[in-house]
Protein backbone atom coordinates (compact mmCIF):
# COMPACT_ATOMS: atom_id res chain seq x y z
CA UNK A 1 0.00 0.00 0.00
CA UNK A 2 1.39 3.41 -0.92
CA UNK A 3 2.26 5.91 1.81
CA UNK A 4 -0.46 8.23 0.52
CA UNK A 5 -3.04 5.60 1.36
CA UNK A 6 -1.54 4.91 4.79
CA UNK A 7 -3.86 6.31 7.51
CA UNK A 8 -2.66 9.14 9.65
CA UNK A 9 -3.92 7.76 12.97
CA UNK A 10 -1.82 5.42 15.11
CA UNK A 11 -4.44 3.98 17.44
CA UNK A 12 -4.67 0.25 18.00
CA UNK A 13 -8.05 -1.43 17.63
CA UNK A 14 -8.11 -2.10 21.37
CA UNK A 15 -7.64 1.60 22.04
CA UNK A 16 -10.38 2.48 19.58
CA UNK A 17 -12.75 -0.07 21.14
CA UNK A 18 -12.26 1.38 24.63
CA UNK A 19 -12.82 4.89 23.32
CA UNK A 20 -15.97 3.76 21.47
CA UNK A 21 -17.28 2.12 24.65
CA UNK A 22 -16.77 5.24 26.75
CA UNK A 23 -18.05 7.74 24.22
CA UNK A 24 -20.84 5.45 23.07
CA UNK A 25 -22.32 5.26 26.58
CA UNK A 26 -22.21 9.06 26.81
CA UNK A 27 -23.85 9.35 23.40
CA UNK A 28 -26.72 7.00 24.36
CA UNK A 29 -27.36 8.88 27.61
CA UNK A 30 -27.88 12.08 25.61
CA UNK A 31 -30.44 10.66 23.17
CA UNK A 32 -34.15 11.41 23.84
CA UNK A 33 -35.24 7.91 22.84
CA UNK A 34 -35.71 5.34 20.10
CA UNK A 35 -38.86 3.79 18.59
CA UNK A 36 -38.78 0.19 17.28
CA UNK A 37 -41.38 -1.18 14.84
CA UNK A 38 -43.02 -3.29 13.46
CA UNK A 39 -42.10 -6.81 14.50
CA UNK A 40 -42.27 -8.21 18.04
CA UNK A 41 -43.56 -11.72 18.46
CA UNK A 42 -43.28 -14.94 20.44
CA UNK A 43 -40.74 -17.50 19.27
CA UNK A 44 -41.63 -21.08 20.12
CA UNK A 45 -38.39 -23.06 20.30
CA UNK A 46 -38.49 -26.74 19.50
CA UNK A 47 -35.44 -28.98 19.23
CA UNK A 48 -36.25 -31.51 16.51
CA UNK A 49 -35.16 -35.14 16.91
CA UNK A 50 -36.12 -38.11 14.78
CA UNK A 51 -37.87 -40.02 17.56
CA UNK A 52 -40.71 -37.50 17.55
CA UNK A 53 -40.32 -36.14 14.03
CA UNK A 54 -40.88 -39.58 12.50
CA UNK A 55 -44.22 -40.02 14.26
CA UNK A 56 -45.43 -36.56 13.19
CA UNK A 57 -45.84 -37.90 9.65
CA UNK A 58 -45.53 -41.69 9.79
CA UNK A 59 -48.55 -42.23 12.06
CA UNK A 60 -50.83 -40.80 9.36
CA UNK A 61 -50.43 -42.64 6.01
CA UNK A 62 -52.23 -39.92 4.04
CA UNK A 63 -50.08 -37.22 5.57
CA UNK A 64 -46.97 -39.28 4.79
CA UNK A 65 -48.07 -39.56 1.15
CA UNK A 66 -48.66 -35.81 0.91
CA UNK A 67 -45.24 -35.04 2.40
CA UNK A 68 -43.52 -37.50 0.06
CA UNK A 69 -45.20 -36.00 -3.01
CA UNK A 70 -43.75 -32.59 -2.16
CA UNK A 71 -40.26 -33.99 -2.74
CA UNK A 72 -41.16 -34.91 -6.32
CA UNK A 73 -39.49 -32.85 -9.04
CA UNK A 74 -41.72 -30.33 -10.79
CA UNK A 75 -41.04 -28.05 -13.72
CA UNK A 76 -40.28 -24.44 -12.87
CA UNK A 77 -41.28 -22.20 -15.80
CA UNK A 78 -39.43 -19.03 -16.72
CA UNK A 79 -40.91 -15.78 -15.46
CA UNK A 80 -43.15 -13.42 -17.35
CA UNK A 81 -45.59 -16.12 -18.33
CA UNK A 82 -43.12 -17.86 -20.61
CA UNK A 83 -43.97 -21.52 -21.20
CA UNK A 84 -40.28 -22.38 -21.57
CA UNK A 85 -39.06 -24.57 -18.74
CA UNK A 86 -35.59 -23.62 -17.56
CA UNK A 87 -35.22 -25.92 -14.56
CA UNK A 88 -36.91 -28.49 -12.36
CA UNK A 89 -36.93 -28.59 -8.58
CA UNK A 90 -38.67 -30.40 -5.73
CA UNK A 91 -42.10 -28.92 -5.17
CA UNK A 92 -41.22 -28.15 -1.55
CA UNK A 93 -38.46 -25.75 -2.64
CA UNK A 94 -41.00 -23.61 -4.52
CA UNK A 95 -43.34 -23.06 -1.58
CA UNK A 96 -44.03 -19.38 -0.82
CA UNK A 97 -46.27 -20.12 2.17
CA UNK A 98 -47.60 -23.00 4.27
CA UNK A 99 -51.23 -24.02 3.88
CA UNK A 100 -51.19 -27.63 5.12
CA UNK A 101 -49.41 -29.73 7.77
CA UNK A 102 -47.77 -31.67 4.92
CA UNK A 103 -46.18 -28.50 3.57
CA UNK A 104 -44.90 -27.57 7.04
CA UNK A 105 -43.33 -31.00 7.57
CA UNK A 106 -41.90 -31.20 4.05
CA UNK A 107 -40.27 -27.77 4.41
CA UNK A 108 -38.74 -28.80 7.74
CA UNK A 109 -37.44 -32.10 6.35
CA UNK A 110 -36.05 -30.31 3.29
CA UNK A 111 -34.10 -27.90 5.54
CA UNK A 112 -32.77 -30.83 7.54
CA UNK A 113 -31.57 -32.83 4.55
CA UNK A 114 -29.82 -29.76 3.07
CA UNK A 115 -28.66 -28.18 6.33
CA UNK A 116 -30.20 -24.88 5.24
CA UNK A 117 -32.23 -22.26 7.07
CA UNK A 118 -35.60 -21.09 5.79
CA UNK A 119 -38.66 -19.14 6.94
CA UNK A 120 -42.20 -19.47 5.62
CA UNK A 121 -45.52 -18.02 6.77
CA UNK A 122 -48.36 -20.30 7.87
CA UNK A 123 -51.39 -18.92 6.06
CA UNK A 124 -54.12 -21.31 7.26
CA UNK A 125 -55.30 -21.25 10.89
CA UNK A 126 -56.08 -24.98 10.80
CA UNK A 127 -52.40 -25.69 10.15
CA UNK A 128 -51.41 -23.40 13.05
CA UNK A 129 -53.78 -25.35 15.31
CA UNK A 130 -52.36 -28.67 14.04
CA UNK A 131 -48.80 -27.56 14.80
CA UNK A 132 -49.77 -26.31 18.25
CA UNK A 133 -51.33 -29.71 19.05
CA UNK A 134 -48.81 -32.05 17.41
CA UNK A 135 -45.48 -30.19 17.49
CA UNK A 136 -45.86 -27.94 20.51
CA UNK A 137 -42.72 -26.25 21.82
CA UNK A 138 -39.97 -26.65 24.40
CA UNK A 139 -39.98 -23.03 25.56
CA UNK A 140 -41.08 -19.56 24.57
CA UNK A 141 -38.81 -16.55 24.14
CA UNK A 142 -38.93 -13.03 22.74
CA UNK A 143 -38.78 -12.98 18.95
CA UNK A 144 -39.04 -10.57 16.07
CA UNK A 145 -36.63 -7.87 14.98
CA UNK A 146 -38.16 -5.16 17.16
CA UNK A 147 -38.54 -7.43 20.18
CA UNK A 148 -34.91 -8.55 19.99
CA UNK A 149 -33.73 -4.96 19.65
CA UNK A 150 -35.91 -3.79 22.54
CA UNK A 151 -34.65 -6.32 25.06
CA UNK A 152 -31.01 -5.66 24.16
CA UNK A 153 -31.28 -1.86 24.05
CA UNK A 154 -33.15 -1.83 27.38
CA UNK A 155 -29.88 -2.92 29.01
CA UNK A 156 -28.22 0.28 27.80
CA UNK A 157 -28.40 3.77 29.38
CA UNK A 158 -31.03 5.12 27.01
CA UNK A 159 -33.72 7.45 28.36
CA UNK A 160 -36.46 5.60 26.55
CA UNK A 161 -36.85 2.52 24.34
CA UNK A 162 -40.36 2.37 22.88
CA UNK A 163 -41.35 -0.82 21.09
CA UNK A 164 -44.28 -1.80 18.86
CA UNK A 165 -45.99 -5.11 19.59
CA UNK A 166 -49.30 -5.91 17.96
CA UNK A 167 -51.23 -7.98 18.77
CA UNK A 168 -50.01 -7.68 22.37
CA UNK A 169 -50.93 -10.72 24.43
CA UNK A 170 -50.00 -11.01 28.08
CA UNK A 171 -47.66 -13.85 27.17
CA UNK A 172 -45.78 -11.58 24.77
CA UNK A 173 -45.70 -8.71 27.27
CA UNK A 174 -44.09 -10.97 29.88
CA UNK A 175 -41.21 -11.72 27.50
CA UNK A 176 -40.07 -8.09 27.43
CA UNK A 177 -37.40 -7.33 30.03
CA UNK A 178 -38.78 -5.47 33.02
CA UNK A 179 -37.09 -2.07 32.75
CA UNK A 180 -38.87 1.22 33.49
CA UNK A 181 -37.53 2.88 30.32
CA UNK A 182 -38.83 0.07 28.05
CA UNK A 183 -42.26 1.35 27.03
CA UNK A 184 -45.10 1.17 24.53
CA UNK A 185 -47.35 3.88 23.09
CA UNK A 186 -50.88 3.78 24.48
CA UNK A 187 -53.91 5.98 24.71
CA UNK A 188 -54.05 7.78 28.03
CA UNK A 189 -56.32 5.83 30.31
CA UNK A 190 -58.98 7.14 32.66
CA UNK A 191 -60.84 5.44 35.52
CA UNK A 192 -63.86 5.12 33.23
CA UNK A 193 -61.90 3.42 30.45
CA UNK A 194 -59.99 1.25 32.92
CA UNK A 195 -62.94 -0.37 34.63
CA UNK A 196 -62.90 2.12 37.49
CA UNK A 197 -59.47 0.91 38.68
CA UNK A 198 -56.71 3.27 39.72
CA UNK A 199 -53.64 2.39 37.70
CA UNK A 200 -50.11 3.03 38.90
CA UNK A 201 -48.27 5.02 36.24
CA UNK A 202 -44.80 3.56 35.90
CA UNK A 203 -44.14 4.93 32.43
CA UNK A 204 -43.48 8.40 31.11
CA UNK A 205 -46.24 10.83 32.07
CA UNK A 206 -49.02 11.51 29.61
CA UNK A 207 -49.63 14.98 28.23
CA UNK A 208 -52.22 16.91 26.29
CA UNK A 209 -51.74 14.72 23.22
CA UNK A 210 -53.90 12.00 24.77
CA UNK A 211 -51.12 9.40 24.50
CA UNK A 212 -48.59 8.12 26.98
CA UNK A 213 -45.66 5.72 27.24
CA UNK A 214 -46.21 2.79 29.59
CA UNK A 215 -44.49 -0.58 30.24
CA UNK A 216 -45.59 -3.55 28.08
CA UNK A 217 -47.12 -5.47 31.00
CA UNK A 218 -49.24 -2.48 31.91
CA UNK A 219 -50.28 -2.03 28.27
CA UNK A 220 -51.29 -5.70 28.01
CA UNK A 221 -53.65 -5.40 30.98
CA UNK A 222 -55.48 -2.45 29.47
CA UNK A 223 -57.47 -4.78 27.21
CA UNK A 224 -59.03 -8.24 27.53
CA UNK A 225 -56.43 -10.91 26.75
CA UNK A 226 -57.28 -12.69 23.50
CA UNK A 227 -54.67 -15.40 23.94
CA UNK A 228 -51.88 -16.35 21.61
CA UNK A 229 -52.65 -14.75 18.23
CA UNK A 230 -49.15 -15.00 16.75
CA UNK A 231 -46.44 -17.62 17.15
CA UNK A 232 -43.22 -18.23 15.24
CA UNK A 233 -41.97 -21.80 15.50
CA UNK A 234 -38.18 -22.03 15.48
CA UNK A 235 -37.58 -25.70 14.69
CA UNK A 236 -33.89 -26.31 15.40
CA UNK A 237 -31.82 -29.35 14.43
CA UNK A 238 -28.23 -30.34 15.11
CA UNK A 239 -25.44 -31.45 12.80
CA UNK A 240 -24.85 -35.12 12.04
CA UNK A 241 -28.26 -36.25 13.25
CA UNK A 242 -29.92 -39.21 11.55
CA UNK A 243 -33.57 -38.85 10.61
CA UNK A 244 -36.19 -40.40 8.32
CA UNK A 245 -38.29 -38.87 5.58
CA UNK A 246 -40.95 -40.29 3.26
CA UNK A 247 -40.33 -40.76 -0.45
CA UNK A 248 -42.62 -41.78 -3.30
CA UNK A 249 -41.80 -45.39 -4.19
CA UNK A 250 -44.54 -46.14 -6.72
CA UNK A 251 -47.69 -44.82 -8.35
CA UNK A 252 -48.12 -41.48 -10.10
CA UNK A 253 -47.51 -38.30 -8.13
CA UNK A 254 -50.61 -36.18 -7.72
CA UNK A 255 -53.08 -39.00 -8.38
CA UNK A 256 -53.37 -40.09 -4.76
CA UNK A 257 -52.18 -43.67 -5.37
CA UNK A 258 -48.50 -43.25 -4.53
CA UNK A 259 -46.78 -45.80 -2.32
CA UNK A 260 -44.42 -44.41 0.26
CA UNK A 261 -40.97 -45.63 1.25
CA UNK A 262 -38.94 -44.47 4.22
CA UNK A 263 -35.51 -42.99 3.47
CA UNK A 264 -32.80 -42.36 6.06
CA UNK A 265 -30.77 -39.15 5.92
CA UNK A 266 -28.26 -37.21 8.02
CA UNK A 267 -28.26 -33.48 8.70
CA UNK A 268 -25.09 -31.97 7.14
CA UNK A 269 -25.03 -29.02 9.57
CA UNK A 270 -26.99 -27.47 12.40
CA UNK A 271 -29.66 -24.98 11.38
CA UNK A 272 -33.34 -24.15 11.79
CA UNK A 273 -36.64 -23.82 9.99
CA UNK A 274 -39.05 -21.07 11.02
CA UNK A 275 -42.78 -21.51 10.46
CA UNK A 276 -44.55 -18.28 11.38
CA UNK A 277 -48.23 -17.82 12.20
CA UNK A 278 -48.84 -14.07 12.33
CA UNK A 279 -52.00 -13.17 10.38
CA UNK A 280 -52.22 -9.52 11.39
CA UNK A 281 -48.58 -8.73 10.71
CA UNK A 282 -48.68 -10.85 7.57
CA UNK A 283 -50.33 -7.76 6.09
CA UNK A 284 -48.43 -5.24 8.26
CA UNK A 285 -51.60 -3.54 9.46
CA UNK A 286 -50.18 -1.00 11.88
CA UNK A 287 -52.18 -0.37 15.05
CA UNK A 288 -53.93 3.04 14.64
CA UNK A 289 -53.06 3.99 18.24
CA UNK A 290 -49.38 3.50 17.47
CA UNK A 291 -49.61 5.61 14.31
CA UNK A 292 -51.45 8.48 15.97
CA UNK A 293 -49.42 8.22 19.16
CA UNK A 294 -46.06 8.37 17.41
CA UNK A 295 -47.14 11.34 15.34
CA UNK A 296 -48.24 13.06 18.57
CA UNK A 297 -45.19 12.12 20.66
CA UNK A 298 -42.52 12.20 17.96
CA UNK A 299 -40.57 15.02 19.63
CA UNK A 300 -39.66 12.60 22.42
CA UNK A 301 -37.55 10.46 20.09
CA UNK A 302 -34.44 10.91 17.98
CA UNK A 303 -34.38 7.59 16.08
CA UNK A 304 -36.97 5.27 14.52
CA UNK A 305 -35.99 1.74 13.41
CA UNK A 306 -38.40 -0.24 11.20
CA UNK A 307 -38.50 -3.90 10.17
CA UNK A 308 -40.92 -6.79 9.77
CA UNK A 309 -41.56 -6.64 6.03
CA UNK A 310 -40.37 -10.23 5.56
CA UNK A 311 -43.74 -11.32 6.96
CA UNK A 312 -45.60 -10.15 3.83
CA UNK A 313 -46.99 -12.48 1.17
CA UNK A 314 -47.05 -11.74 -2.55
CA UNK A 315 -50.80 -12.30 -2.83
CA UNK A 316 -53.72 -12.74 -0.47
CA UNK A 317 -57.00 -14.61 -0.72
CA UNK A 318 -58.98 -11.39 -1.29
CA UNK A 319 -56.94 -10.59 -4.41
CA UNK A 320 -54.79 -7.90 -2.79
CA UNK A 321 -51.00 -7.97 -2.96
CA UNK A 322 -47.94 -6.95 -0.98
CA UNK A 323 -48.08 -3.53 -2.66
CA UNK A 324 -51.46 -2.91 -1.02
CA UNK A 325 -49.76 -3.60 2.33
CA UNK A 326 -46.62 -1.55 1.68
CA UNK A 327 -48.36 1.67 0.60
CA UNK A 328 -50.18 2.44 3.89
CA UNK A 329 -46.92 1.88 5.80
CA UNK A 330 -45.12 4.16 3.35
CA UNK A 331 -47.77 6.87 3.87
CA UNK A 332 -47.30 6.63 7.63
CA UNK A 333 -43.50 6.88 7.37
CA UNK A 334 -43.82 9.84 5.00
CA UNK A 335 -46.18 11.61 7.40
CA UNK A 336 -43.90 10.89 10.36
CA UNK A 337 -40.95 12.35 8.46
CA UNK A 338 -42.93 15.44 7.49
CA UNK A 339 -44.25 15.95 11.02
CA UNK A 340 -40.91 15.24 12.71
CA UNK A 341 -38.06 15.94 10.27
CA UNK A 342 -35.48 15.51 13.06
CA UNK A 343 -36.38 11.80 13.37
CA UNK A 344 -33.65 9.61 11.88
CA UNK A 345 -35.00 6.41 10.35
CA UNK A 346 -33.31 3.06 9.76
CA UNK A 347 -34.62 0.00 7.91
CA UNK A 348 -33.26 -3.34 9.09
CA UNK A 349 -33.49 -5.89 6.30
CA UNK A 350 -34.37 -9.52 6.90
CA UNK A 351 -34.50 -12.53 4.62
CA UNK A 352 -37.33 -12.06 2.10
CA UNK A 353 -37.76 -15.02 -0.25
CA UNK A 354 -39.81 -13.13 -2.84
CA UNK A 355 -37.87 -10.91 -5.29
CA UNK A 356 -41.11 -9.01 -5.95
CA UNK A 357 -41.54 -8.09 -2.27
CA UNK A 358 -37.86 -7.15 -2.00
CA UNK A 359 -38.23 -4.82 -4.98
CA UNK A 360 -41.39 -3.39 -3.43
CA UNK A 361 -39.49 -2.56 -0.25
CA UNK A 362 -36.69 -0.93 -2.27
CA UNK A 363 -39.18 1.19 -4.22
CA UNK A 364 -41.80 2.02 -1.56
CA UNK A 365 -39.99 2.04 1.79
CA UNK A 366 -36.25 2.65 1.44
CA UNK A 367 -36.57 6.12 -0.18
CA UNK A 368 -38.32 7.24 3.04
CA UNK A 369 -35.58 6.18 5.48
CA UNK A 370 -32.06 7.41 6.10
CA UNK A 371 -30.26 4.15 6.70
CA UNK A 372 -30.22 0.47 5.68
CA UNK A 373 -28.72 -2.49 7.56
CA UNK A 374 -28.19 -5.94 6.07
CA UNK A 375 -25.93 -8.99 5.91
CA UNK A 376 -23.98 -10.43 2.98
CA UNK A 377 -26.77 -12.78 1.81
CA UNK A 378 -29.31 -9.95 1.75
CA UNK A 379 -26.79 -7.72 -0.04
CA UNK A 380 -26.40 -10.25 -2.87
CA UNK A 381 -30.17 -10.62 -3.25
CA UNK A 382 -30.75 -6.86 -3.41
CA UNK A 383 -27.93 -6.35 -5.90
CA UNK A 384 -29.67 -8.76 -8.26
CA UNK A 385 -33.01 -7.06 -7.66
CA UNK A 386 -31.63 -3.67 -8.72
CA UNK A 387 -30.00 -5.08 -11.85
CA UNK A 388 -26.41 -5.34 -10.57
CA UNK A 389 -26.16 -9.02 -11.50
CA UNK A 390 -22.51 -8.85 -12.60
CA UNK A 391 -21.47 -7.20 -9.35
CA UNK A 392 -23.40 -9.75 -7.32
CA UNK A 393 -21.84 -12.60 -9.32
CA UNK A 394 -18.30 -11.29 -8.80
CA UNK A 395 -18.87 -10.71 -5.10
CA UNK A 396 -20.34 -14.17 -4.61
CA UNK A 397 -17.44 -15.75 -6.52
CA UNK A 398 -14.91 -13.84 -4.40
CA UNK A 399 -16.60 -14.95 -1.19
CA UNK A 400 -16.55 -18.57 -2.35
CA UNK A 401 -12.88 -18.29 -3.31
CA UNK A 402 -12.03 -16.81 0.09
CA UNK A 403 -13.88 -19.64 1.84
CA UNK A 404 -12.00 -22.29 -0.17
CA UNK A 405 -8.70 -20.61 0.65
CA UNK A 406 -9.40 -20.63 4.37
CA UNK A 407 -10.36 -24.32 4.29
CA UNK A 408 -7.12 -25.06 2.41
CA UNK A 409 -5.01 -23.10 4.88
CA UNK A 410 -4.15 -20.48 2.26
CA UNK A 411 -4.34 -16.69 2.29
CA UNK A 412 -7.91 -15.49 1.77
CA UNK A 413 -8.52 -12.48 -0.43
CA UNK A 414 -11.23 -10.18 0.91
CA UNK A 415 -13.08 -8.41 -1.94
CA UNK A 416 -12.94 -4.95 -0.35
CA UNK A 417 -13.22 -3.12 -3.65
CA UNK A 418 -16.27 -5.16 -4.64
CA UNK A 419 -17.90 -4.56 -1.25
CA UNK A 420 -17.43 -0.82 -1.57
CA UNK A 421 -18.83 -0.82 -5.10
CA UNK A 422 -21.78 -2.96 -3.97
CA UNK A 423 -22.75 -0.74 -1.03
CA UNK A 424 -22.31 2.38 -3.16
CA UNK A 425 -24.54 0.95 -5.91
CA UNK A 426 -27.22 -0.20 -3.49
CA UNK A 427 -27.19 3.01 -1.47
CA UNK A 428 -27.72 5.15 -4.55
CA UNK A 429 -30.40 2.86 -6.01
CA UNK A 430 -32.32 2.79 -2.72
CA UNK A 431 -31.94 6.50 -2.06
CA UNK A 432 -30.60 6.02 1.47
CA UNK A 433 -27.91 8.10 3.18
CA UNK A 434 -26.24 5.24 5.02
CA UNK A 435 -25.63 1.53 4.30
CA UNK A 436 -24.30 -0.82 6.99
CA UNK A 437 -23.08 -4.34 6.13
CA UNK A 438 -22.60 -6.67 9.11
CA UNK A 439 -20.60 -9.73 8.14
CA UNK A 440 -18.75 -12.43 10.05
CA UNK A 441 -15.60 -10.87 11.44
CA UNK A 442 -16.03 -7.32 10.19
CA UNK A 443 -18.51 -4.47 9.68
CA UNK A 444 -18.41 -2.01 6.79
CA UNK A 445 -20.49 1.16 6.54
CA UNK A 446 -20.85 4.05 4.07
CA UNK A 447 -22.58 7.27 5.18
CA UNK A 448 -23.45 10.67 3.78
CA UNK A 449 -20.98 13.05 5.53
CA UNK A 450 -23.92 15.32 6.42
CA UNK A 451 -25.50 12.42 8.34
CA UNK A 452 -22.37 11.07 10.03
CA UNK A 453 -18.62 11.57 9.80
CA UNK A 454 -16.31 8.61 9.23
CA UNK A 455 -15.13 8.80 12.85
CA UNK A 456 -18.69 8.78 14.21
CA UNK A 457 -19.56 5.85 11.93
CA UNK A 458 -16.52 3.92 13.22
CA UNK A 459 -17.52 4.62 16.81
CA UNK A 460 -20.99 3.20 16.14
CA UNK A 461 -19.60 0.07 14.48
CA UNK A 462 -17.14 -0.63 17.30
CA UNK A 463 -19.79 -0.11 19.98
CA UNK A 464 -22.13 -2.44 18.09
CA UNK A 465 -19.43 -5.09 17.74
CA UNK A 466 -18.80 -4.95 21.49
CA UNK A 467 -22.53 -5.20 22.26
CA UNK A 468 -22.96 -8.11 19.82
CA UNK A 469 -20.04 -10.04 21.30
CA UNK A 470 -21.24 -9.58 24.90
CA UNK A 471 -24.78 -10.63 23.99
CA UNK A 472 -23.40 -13.74 22.26
CA UNK A 473 -21.31 -14.54 25.34
CA UNK A 474 -23.72 -13.59 28.15
CA UNK A 475 -27.11 -14.28 26.61
CA UNK A 476 -30.14 -12.06 26.19
CA UNK A 477 -29.63 -10.04 29.39
CA UNK A 478 -26.40 -8.35 30.49
CA UNK A 479 -25.17 -5.43 32.59
CA UNK A 480 -23.10 -2.39 31.68
CA UNK A 481 -20.23 -3.89 33.67
CA UNK A 482 -20.41 -7.03 31.53
CA UNK A 483 -20.50 -4.84 28.43
CA UNK A 484 -17.26 -3.16 29.45
CA UNK A 485 -15.81 -6.60 30.24
CA UNK A 486 -16.41 -7.50 26.60
CA UNK A 487 -13.30 -5.49 25.74
CA UNK A 488 -11.35 -8.63 26.69
CA UNK A 489 -13.10 -10.77 24.03
CA UNK A 490 -10.59 -11.52 21.23
CA UNK A 491 -10.66 -9.60 17.97
CA UNK A 492 -11.44 -11.36 14.71
CA UNK A 493 -8.18 -12.51 13.07
CA UNK A 494 -8.55 -10.34 9.99
CA UNK A 495 -5.09 -9.24 9.01
CA UNK A 496 -6.41 -7.49 5.93
CA UNK A 497 -7.65 -4.71 8.21
CA UNK A 498 -4.06 -4.19 9.31
CA UNK A 499 -3.11 -3.76 5.67
CA UNK A 500 -5.84 -1.33 4.67
CA UNK A 501 -5.97 0.61 7.92
CA UNK A 502 -2.28 0.55 8.75
CA UNK A 503 -2.61 -0.70 12.31
CA UNK A 504 -4.01 -3.91 13.76
CA UNK A 505 -4.89 -4.90 17.29
CA UNK A 506 -2.21 -4.79 19.93
CA UNK A 507 0.33 -7.59 19.66
CA UNK A 508 -0.56 -8.59 16.09
CA UNK A 509 2.14 -7.98 13.55
CA UNK A 510 1.36 -7.33 9.92
CA UNK A 511 3.14 -10.59 9.06
CA UNK A 512 0.70 -12.55 11.23
CA UNK A 513 -2.15 -10.63 9.66
CA UNK A 514 -1.04 -11.40 6.14
CA UNK A 515 -0.96 -15.10 6.94
CA UNK A 516 -4.65 -14.83 7.80
CA UNK A 517 -5.95 -12.78 4.90
CA UNK A 518 -5.11 -10.22 2.24
CA UNK A 519 -7.15 -7.46 0.67
CA UNK A 520 -7.63 -5.95 -2.76
CA UNK A 521 -7.63 -2.18 -2.41
CA UNK A 522 -10.23 -0.11 -4.20
CA UNK A 523 -9.23 2.71 -6.49
CA UNK A 524 -10.50 6.07 -5.35
CA UNK A 525 -10.28 5.36 -1.62
CA UNK A 526 -8.83 8.18 0.48
CA UNK A 527 -7.74 6.93 3.90
CA UNK A 528 -8.47 9.26 6.79
CA UNK A 529 -7.33 7.23 9.80
CA UNK A 530 -7.49 3.73 11.22
CA UNK A 531 -10.33 2.08 9.33
CA UNK A 532 -11.63 5.48 8.09
CA UNK A 533 -11.97 6.50 4.44
CA UNK A 534 -13.73 8.55 1.78
CA UNK A 535 -15.14 6.85 -1.30
CA UNK A 536 -17.32 8.21 -4.12
CA UNK A 537 -18.72 11.04 -1.98
CA UNK A 538 -19.34 8.83 1.07
CA UNK A 539 -17.44 8.77 4.34
CA UNK A 540 -17.06 5.30 5.74
CA UNK A 541 -15.46 2.93 8.19
CA UNK A 542 -14.45 -0.72 8.32
CA UNK A 543 -13.72 -2.45 11.63
CA UNK A 544 -12.85 -5.94 12.93
CA UNK A 545 -15.39 -7.46 15.30
CA UNK A 546 -14.84 -9.36 18.52
CA UNK A 547 -15.45 -13.09 18.21
CA UNK A 548 -16.96 -15.41 20.82
CA UNK A 549 -15.72 -18.94 20.12
CA UNK A 550 -18.75 -20.70 21.66
CA UNK A 551 -21.69 -18.28 21.72
CA UNK A 552 -24.56 -18.87 24.12
CA UNK A 553 -26.96 -16.72 22.15
CA UNK A 554 -27.05 -15.92 18.42
CA UNK A 555 -30.69 -15.14 17.64
CA UNK A 556 -31.24 -11.54 16.62
CA UNK A 557 -27.57 -10.55 16.82
CA UNK A 558 -27.71 -8.79 13.45
CA UNK A 559 -30.74 -6.80 14.62
CA UNK A 560 -28.97 -5.64 17.79
CA UNK A 561 -25.75 -4.84 15.92
CA UNK A 562 -27.52 -2.66 13.36
CA UNK A 563 -29.66 -0.86 15.94
CA UNK A 564 -26.80 0.05 18.27
CA UNK A 565 -24.50 1.09 15.40
CA UNK A 566 -27.24 3.39 14.10
CA UNK A 567 -27.93 4.96 17.50
CA UNK A 568 -24.29 5.60 18.40
CA UNK A 569 -23.12 6.29 14.86
CA UNK A 570 -25.63 8.89 13.61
Amino acid sequence: MSESMRPAGGESWDQLYRQAWQEGVTRLQALPGVVLGFHSTIDALKQVHDDKLYHWWADDPELARQVASLFQEVNWPAGGGSPVVHRSAPAVSLLRGITTPAELLAALLDCMRRGKARQLMIVEESTFRWALEHIGYDRLRMGGTSGNMANALASLPLRNVTVYAHPLSRQLAELFVDQPHLTMIARRSSPESNGGRTEERTGVAADATGYELIPPRQAAHRHPDQGMRALHWVLEFGAGESFHLPAVAGGRSGEGNETVAVVEAVTPRANRFIAAWNPENNRLRIDPDFESGLLALGDRFSHFIVSGFHLLSEWYSDGSSYRDCLRPVARFLRTARQRHPHLRMHYEFASIASPAIRRGVVEEILPLVDSLGLNEVELLALLRDIGAEDLAHDLEASDAQAARAVVGGQTARIPFELLLAALDRLGRAAGVRRVHLHNLGYYLCLADPQLASAAQTRQGLLFAALLGAVRAEQGERFSLAQLEGGLAIPLAPLGWLNDIAGYGHAGASSDVGRQTAAVSLAAGVEWLGTGLFRYEGWEGAVVPTRVVAQPRFTVGLGDVISASAFLVGT
